[in-house]
C-alpha cells in the first residue's frame, strides 16, 4: 500500500507546494512593484521617489578617460542606450550647444560633470549622467552614476568590468539596462529593447569614428569634415544605419550632390530595423523629407510619432514645423516652434526658424519681439547683425536700410560684410542705380571668394542679360550675350545638378524665344536620368512650361502651368506665397485681363514674406509703374497716380539709361494732373 500510496501523495504534496510556493512568488512580485511604486528600499524606483520626472531630461557628460576617442565611444553608447527609454529623455547634442552658445562658451568645450552640473541648473535638468571608463591591461573597467544635479549626489551607481574590446558593448549593454530599470523603466520594456550592438554596431573601430564626427556635426564643425569621417564608419561597417542617416544629414547641410545625399538616406532608411525607435522614426522622417522619398505627408506622420514618443525630441519638432512651413501651414509651424522655446528647449535654429513664420502671418510686432529675445539669448550672431533690414524694409525706411546695409559692409565678421554688399548691390538696383548696383556686385563676389565661393562667369552674364531683358528693354542684346555664353560653354562637362538649363529655358522665354527655350528644356528632359530629382523638380519644370507657353501667346495654358507649379499633391509648393503672384499678374497683363492683372500685382506688392527685399529690387519698381498704366486704363487717376509717384520716389535718382521709364512716368503723372484741374474734371 506504501509503495502504492507514495506516488500519489508525492504528486499532491507536490502540487500543494507549488502551489504554495506560486503564491510565495506572486506576493513577492506583487510586494516588490507596491515597494517600486511607493519608492521604498532597494526595490524603490527613482520616478516614484520623485527623483527623476516622467519624461523629464538627463544630461550624459562625456565619460573621462586617458584614452579621448574611447570615452567619446562609450558616451555615445550609453546615450544610445538611453534613448531608448520610455521614461526619460537624453539632452540632445543641439541642446548642449544652444546651452554653450548662451553661457558664451565654445561648443567645443568637454561636457565634464562640472560643467554639466551648470547647464542643467540654468535650463532645469534635474539627474546627471556620470561616469569613467578606464583601460587595464586589455581590460575596462566601467562606472556609471545617476547623481543629482542640485548636490552631484549619488542616486545610482553601478560597475561593470568588460574582458575585452568584443566585450565592451555588451558591458555597457548590460549597465544602462539596470540603470533604465532603477529610473523606473517598465521591466518588459527594458527587456524588450533591443541590445546595443544591434541599434548601433558591433565594430568599436566604426562606432568610435561616428561619435566623433557627429560631435562635430552637433557642436556645428564642418559637415564635409564630418561627411568624410562618417563614410569611414560605414566602410567599417556598411549595416551601420545611424552613420548612414547622419552621412545623408551632413550630405545634405553641406549642399553636397543630391544623388549622394539620397544614396546616404536611403542606406538608412532600409536598415531602420538597426535603429533605435527613436533613430528609426528620425530615420523614417528624414527619408521622407529630404531622401528619395519626398513624401511630405509620411515624413509629417514619422515626427508625429517620435513626439508621441518623446515630447522633448526637439530635432523632431524642428523637422515637423519646418515641413508645416512649407506647407503654409503656419499657425501649427509656429506652435511647433513655440513650445520648444517656451519650454526651454530650444536651439537658435526654433527661434530663426520662427521669425519668418511670423514674419509672413503679417505678424511683425511679435516677430521683432522674438528677435530682441533671441538676441539677448545668442548675442553677436550673424542673424541678430543681419535680421534688422527686414523689419526696416517692411516699415519702408528705405534710408535706413541704405545705411544700415553701410555699417554691415563695414562689419569685420566676413558673412555679415559680403550680405552687406551684396545687399547694397541690390539696394541700388532697387533705386535705379545700375552703376552703383555693379560697384557693389563686384565687392560681394570679392568677399565670397575670400570664403571660397568660386567664380562664375555664366552667372554673371545671365545677370547682366537679364538686367538688359528686364529694365533696359535691349532683348536684342541680352539674347546675343546669352547665345555667345551657350556656344562657348561645355554643359555636359558640369555635375547635372549644376547646368542652368532650366534658366536659360525661362530666360529665353522671357526674351521671346520660345523656339530656343524649348531646345533648352528639352536637354534638361534628355538629360536628366534620375527619376527621383524628376519627380522633385515637376513643379519647376511646369513653371518653366507656362513661360514658354506665355511667349507663345497660349495664356490659359501658362496660367494652369504657373499655378500648378505652386502646388503640389499634398498642398502648397514652399512658403514662398509671393513667388508666383507677379508671374500670374504678368500672364494676365499680357492677355488684356487688366482687373485680374491689378488684382495679383496688388496681392504680390502687399502680401508680407520675410526676405522680400531682394524679390523687390528686380521687380516692385516696375510693377508699380505697370499699375500705373493699368489703373489710368481703367480711368482710375487717383490710384494711378498714386502708383507713379511711388515708382518715381524710388527712381527720382536713377542712371541716364533708366531714365526714359522715369520721364514716361511724369508724363504721364502731369497729364493725370492737368484732367484733375479741368472745369467738370
Amino acid at each position: 500500500l506504501a509503495l502504492r500510496a507514495a506516488p500519489r501523495l508525492s504528486w499532491q504534496r507536490a502540487w500543494f507546494g507549488g502551489a504554495a510556493a506560486l503564491g510565495a512568488f506572486v506576493l513577492l512580485v506583487a510586494g516588490y512593484m507596491v515597494l517600486r511604486m511607493l519608492g521604498i528600499g532597494p526595490a524603490g524606483s527613482l520616478l516614484a521617489a520623485g527623483r527623476i520626472e516622467d519624461r523629464g531630461q538627463l544630461i550624459v557628460t562625456a565619460f573621462p578617460s586617458a584614452d579621448s576617442s574611447l570615452a567619446l565611444l562609450v558616451t555615445e553608447a550609453v546615450r544610445t542606450h538611453l534613448g531608448q527609454s520610455r521614461v526619460v529623455s537624453v539632452m540632445p547634442p543641439v541642446a548642449i550647444a544652444a546651452a554653450l552658445d548662451r553661457m558664451q562658451r565654445p561648443r567645443a568645450t568637454p561636457l565634464t560633470l562640472e560643467l554639466a552640473q551648470e547647464i542643467a541648473l540654468r535650463e532645469g535638468v534635474k539627474v546627471i549622467v556620470d561616469g569613467t571608463v578606464r583601460t587595464v591591461g586589455d581590460a575596462y573597467a566601467l562606472t556609471i552614476r545617476l547623481v543629482t544635479a542640485d548636490s552631484l549626489r549619488d542616486l545610482v551607481l553601478y560597475q561593470e568590468t568588460a574582458g575585452g574590446a568584443p566585450d565592451l558593448l555588451a558591458k555597457i549593454d548590460k549597465v544602462t539596462r539596470k540603470l533604465r530599470e532603477k529610473i523606473g523603466e517598465s521591466l518588459k520594456d527594458v527587456r524588450e529593447s533591443p541590445p546595443l550592438e544591434q541599434v548601433t554596431t558591433p565594430s568599436l573601430e566604426a562606432l568610435r569614428v561616428y561619435a566623433e564626427a557627429a560631435r562635430s556635426i552637433d557642436m556645428g564643425g564642418n559637415p564635409i569634415a564630418a561627411a568624410g569621417r562618417l563614410r569611414e564608419a560605414v566602410r567599417l561597417d556598411t549595416a551601420f544605419a545611424m552613420a548612414w542617416r547622419k552621412l545623408g544629414v551632413a550630405l545634405n547641410n553641406a549642399g553636397l550632390p543630391r544623388p549622394q545625399i539620397d544614396s546616404a538616406l536611403e542606406r538608412a532608411y532600409l536598415l531602420r530595423d538597426r535603429l533605435t525607435e527613436r533613430e528609426r522614426l528620425l530615420a523614417e522622417g528624414t527619408y521622407f523629407q529630404l531622401g528619395p522619398g519626398r513624401d511630405r505627408q509620411r515624413a509629417i506622420r514619422a515626427y508625429e510619432a517620435l513626439l508621441a514618443l518623446d515630447p522633448t525630441e526637439t530635432g523632431a519638432a524642428n523637422n515637423l514645423a519646418n515641413i508645416l512651413n512649407g506647407r503654409r501651414e503656419y499657425a501649427r509651424a509656429e506652435s511647433l516652434y513655440q513650445a520648444q522655446i517656451d519650454a526651454g528647449r530650444a536651439s537658435s535654429q526654433q527661434y530663426t526658424n520662427l521669425v519668418p513664420v511670423l514674419f509672413n502671418q503679417g505678424k511683425i510686432e511679435a516677430a521683432e519681439r522674438l528677435v530682441a529675445a533671441y538676441a539677448e539669448r545668442f548675442p553677436g550672431t550673424t542673424f541678430t547683425k543681419t535680421v534688422p533690414l527686414n523689419f526696416l524694409y517692411a516699415r519702408g525706411k528705405l534710408d535706413s536700410v541704405e545705411l544700415y546695409l553701410k555699417q554691415m559692409l563695414a562689419d569685420p565678421n566676413p558673412i555679415v560684410k559680403v550680405n552687406g554688399a551684396g545687399g547694397l548691390a541690390n539696394y541700388a538696383l532697387y533705386r535705379g542705380r545700375l552703376q552703383d548696383m555693379r560697384r557693389y556686385g563686384t565687392q560681394a563676389q570679392q568677399l565670397a571668394q575670400g570664403l571660397g565661393q568660386p567664380p562664375n562667369a555664366f552667372n554673371d552674364s545671365m545677370q547682366l542679360s537679364q538686367l538688359e531683358l528686364g529694365f533696359l528693354d535691349d532683348t536684342a542684346s541680352a539674347v546675343a550675350r546669352m547665345d555667345r555664353v551657350v556656344a562657348r560653354t561645355n554643359f555636359r562637362a558640369m555635375p547635372f545638378e549644376q547646368r542652368p538649363y532650366l534658366g536659360l529655358t525661362a530666360f529665353y522665354a522671357n526674351a521671346g524665344q520660345p523656339a530656343k527655350a524649348r531646345a533648352m528644356l528639352a536637354r534638361w528632359d534628355n538629360e536628366m536620368t534620375d527619376s527621383i530629382t524628376r519627380r522633385v523638380r515637376a513643379a519647376d519644370r511646369r513653371a518653366i512650361q507656362g513661360a514658354i507657353d506665355l511667349a507663345e501667346g497660349k495664356y490659359a495654358e501658362a496660367l494652369r502651368n504657373v499655378w500648378s507649379a505652386d502646388t503640389t499633391y499634398d498642398g502648397p509648393n514652399g512658403n514662398c506665397e509671393v513667388c508666383v503672384l507677379d508671374d500670374i499678374a504678368t500672364i494676365h497683363w499680357r492677355a488684356g485681363q487688366t482687373d485680374s492683372a491689378i488684382f495679383y500685382f496688388e496681392k504680390y506688392l502687399n502680401t508680407p514674406f520675410f526676405g522680400r527685399q531682394g524679390f523687390d529690387a528686380g521687380s516692385r519698381p516696375l510693377i508699380l509703374k505697370r499699375l500705373g498704366e493699368l489703373y489710368e486704363a481703367r480711368g482710375n487717376a487717383e490710384q494711378a497716380a498714386l502708383r507713379y509717384r511711388e515708382f518715381l520716389s524710388l527712381w527720382d535718382r536713377a542712371d541716364p539709361r533708366l531714365q526714359p521709364k522715369v520721364e514716361d512716368a511724369r508724363r504721364r503723372l502731369s497729364r493725370l494732373a492737368d484732367v484733375e484741374r479741368r472745369p467738370g474734371g
